[in-house]
């Protein structure tokens, strides 16, 4: 109840935690990358592109969600 009590009193920004989301798939993907550049990657190529596309996806939800609530936030207003 002290949370919802919090939400409900302040308000509440989505756009910090969506972009760590997208900074932190970024910092994967250039990890991956470095990865298999190097030829230290434990996984097989296969592996390593599906977890690429992986992350390239969860970019493109949370790119997609920050778009939503930006727009969001500006009908309310």
């Amino acid at each position: 109840w002290t949370i919802i009590r919090y939400l409900r009193r302040e308000e509440f920004s989505l756009a910090p935690f969506l972009f760590i989301g997208i900074i932190s798939s970024l910092r994967r993907i250039l990890f991956i990358d470095a990865e298999m550049s190097m030829g230290t990657s434990p996984r097989t190529f296969n592996e390593n592109i599906i977890e690429l596309g992986t992350h390239v996806g969860i970019i493109f939800i949370l790119v997609v969600a920050y778009l939503l609530v930006k727009k969001a936030k500006s009908y309310e207003r």
